[in-house]
């Protein structure tokens, strides 16, 4: 069972087409769509054991996996991942980076879906379960096709047109937001720089965009 979840998800990811983009655009909005007045978290997956948390909070918890990985990167790399966790927790109150507050997968990323019958089926969600905002999980898919945002970063050579269907499925989004949540979610994954290719890259521009609007 385990094996087929796995050739499954393997399937989605090689066999990506606009149509499934646009798919799983449509699903993920639904998961967003259920929405609270607070902002929550839970550690142990279970609704019964949610605790009440600030936008801060939430935050604070990927930027902390984010320090945690730290020691698998060089150094020089290390001084770049905490310049760039300070800079985000500067700016976190200064700017509207907390939106809707709507339940999340948490780990949005294409090899966490699966193909049913030709259909996307989002799986896997991590151990923490959060209602937040849905940037935290758009994040993620951006991470997946950096080439929409510099064509030198698109090794498939079509992740311009594949972001484009998911966002028609999906609907509108703030970009300003999503730049500040690609850092934030950036940051807390460079450690996988070598297997999310051109992450780190994409960070770095990042930082570089926002840093010279913020300055």
């Amino acid at each position: 069972m385990i094996m087929e979840k796995v050739l499954e998800q393997a399937k989605f990811r090689k066999n990506l087409t606009l149509k499934l983009m646009y798919d799983w655009g449509v699903q993920l909005k639904k998961i967003h769509n259920n929405t609270s007045d607070e902002y929550r978290i839970s550690l142990q997956s279970s609704a019964l054991e949610f605790r009440q948390c600030s936008f801060s909070d939430t935050i604070s918890y990927f930027l902390e996996l984010g320090s945690d990985r730290l020691k698998k990167i060089p150094p020089e790399e290390q001084d770049f991942v905490k310049k760039t966790i300070n800079f985000i927790k500067n700016i976190m109150d200064r700017h509207m980076l907390d939106s809707t507050v709507s339940f999340l997968h948490g780990d949005m990323h294409s090899g966490n879906i699966m193909l049913v019958e030709n259909n996307p089926v989002i799986m896997d969600p991590n151990g923490t379960v959060l209602f937040g905002s849905p940037y935290i999980d758009l994040a993620i898919v951006a991470i997946d096709f950096p080439g929409f945002f510099d064509p030198i970063l698109d090794l498939r050579g079509s992740d311009k047109l594949y972001f484009e269907s998911f966002l028609e499925g999906y609907g509108k989004i703030d970009f300003e937001q999503l730049n500040y949540y690609i850092l934030i979610r950036g940051v807390e994954r460079y450690a996988y720089s070598g297997m999310v290719k051109n992450l780190d890259l994409l960070v770095k521009q990042t930082y570089q965009k926002l840093h010279t609007s913020y300055v």
